[in-house]
């Protein structure tokens, strides 16, 4: 199901009791995934509210918050955006108010509507504000944060050319297009819907609207061709770095029936030491890059969300914790048979305690525990280590699938376990040999 500006259908035509170019729009919310060059960069959450200011003065409250990571030659940089607005019943531009952040430098935009002229004041970083500047608006013109939402709030009659107005703050200017309406027959996120599809002469902007107006997709192009395209989701899948379907692909894939587990030599199978994760972690494996963790994988093509890495050949993968702190998953591939699992992890084992690398002692907490994981043979076991005099606890495990592959997490300080180790757990527990 789309996550859409719901329930709005029968609220987008004039009210009787309202004056005729005024507009009755239920609170509401929703979330965007945020896409550049056609992979995921972020999210944005987006909300109208209507205020009540004494008892004839009514607006509305808009507000809209982005993250996004794009690239900038090898590096990543991380951009945010804080919008707040006042529009009118009537939908037209009252006051703005932009807080965007690009890595390091900040831009803070100011503005307000007044007899038809917007006065406009930039601020960067620390430095003092700009005089402010007026530019004159025409009928229809939106501050550009919110001119998509605004566009699908006005119910364009797709029978008629639609003018797509902007005020590019920024650079001080209005930017008309005008945009015609084609029907469209598409899938929507598992639904065969019908859709119009609302673009420029250039395809410079492309919106995409439901039969109930909703918006379900607006993208623009810049002049290097590169499209940024937001997709209406649900927050689950907005926040994280796969797509809808991917979601979708991957909740199939955790919906199959498991194998048979087999005992340890102990009597315990590795399932029921990672019986701490936690029962909510089912169904949410891989959308934890809320600020703590995701996973992403190694391909020819760079660091890659993990779903992308599908047909891919991976030279390893890496759990990303926080901004700064990047946790290494090591996987290693070698030739063997079905019922090498635990022989492949007892010598990786060895060469561990030989002190290779930078580890200098192991502590085993469990013997290797052999079990059925998805149909396969596999090994595992719990592990303490230290690592550069620093006391690490991880989960190290053999699957025996076509290649054997022996996955070492050193999953992050013995102090720091107990707030990760239910994400880390969540993680082993979907990860499947194809």
């Amino acid at each position: 199901m789309a996550v859409c500006l719901a329930l709005l259908a029968f609220m987008l035509v004039p009210v009787l009791s309202l004056r005729a170019e005024e507009y009755d729009i239920p609170d509401t919310e929703g979330y965007f995934g945020i896409y550049v060059g056609g992979e995921k960069a972020g999210f944005a959450h987006w909300s109208v509210k209507k205020i009540k200011a004494g008892k004839k003065r009514k607006y509305y409250r808009f507000t809209m918050e982005e993250e996004r990571t794009v690239k900038s030659g090898p590096k990543e940089i991380k951009e945010t955006l804080s919008a707040k607005a006042n529009i009118g019943m009537d939908l037209s531009p009252q006051t703005l108010e932009v807080k965007s952040k690009r890595g390091s430098r900040s831009t803070l935009i100011k503005g307000r509507v007044s007899g038809g002229n917007a006065s406009l004041t930039v601020q960067f970083g620390t430095q003092k504000p700009f005089p402010p500047r007026k530019v004159k608006l025409k009928p229809g013109t939106m501050w550009s944060v919110f001119a998509p939402l605004c566009f699908a709030l006005r119910a364009p009659d797709p029978a008629e050319k639609a003018v797509f107005s902007r005020l590019l703050e920024i650079s001080f200017t209005v930017r008309d297009l005008e945009l015609t309406a084609a029907k469209q027959e598409m899938s929507f996120q598992g639904e065969n819907i019908t859709a119009w599809k609302w673009t420029d002469p250039d395809a410079a902007v492309t919106i995409v609207l439901n039969e109930d107006s909703d918006l379900l997709i607006y993208s623009e192009k810049n002049k290097k061709g590169i499209e940024t395209k937001y997709i209406s989701e649900p927050e689950e899948v907005a926040r994280s770095s796969y797509t809808y379907e991917q979601k979708a692909a991957m909740d199939a894939q955790k919906n199959k029936k498991p194998g048979k587990k087999k005992p340890g030599k102990d009597g315990v199978d590795l399932e029921e030491l990672l019986a701490d994760a936690a029962d909510e972690m089912e169904g949410q494996v891989f959308t934890m890059n809320l600020g703590k963790i995701s996973l992403k994988a190694k391909t020819p093509e760079g660091w890659r969300p993990l779903p992308m890495m599908q047909g891919q050949k991976v030279s390893g993968l890496r759990l990303v914790c926080g901004e700064d702190n990047d946790i290494f998953v090591n996987i290693f591939f070698a030739p063997g048979t079905q019922d090498g699992a635990d022989t492949l992890l007892e010598d990786v084992l060895d060469n561990m305690e030989k002190g290779e690398g930078d580890i200098q002692n192991i502590e085993r907490k469990t013997e290797i525990q052999t079990f059925d994981w998805d149909g396969v043979d596999a090994a595992g076991i719990m592990l303490t280590f230290i690592s550069s005099n620093t006391k690490m606890k991880t989960c190290l495990y053999a699957v025996a699938g076509e290649s054997l592959s022996v996955v070492a997490l050193p999953v992050c300080s013995e102090d720091d376990w107990d707030d990760y180790k239910d994400d880390i757990f969540g993680i082993l527990r979907s990860l499947s040999i194809e």
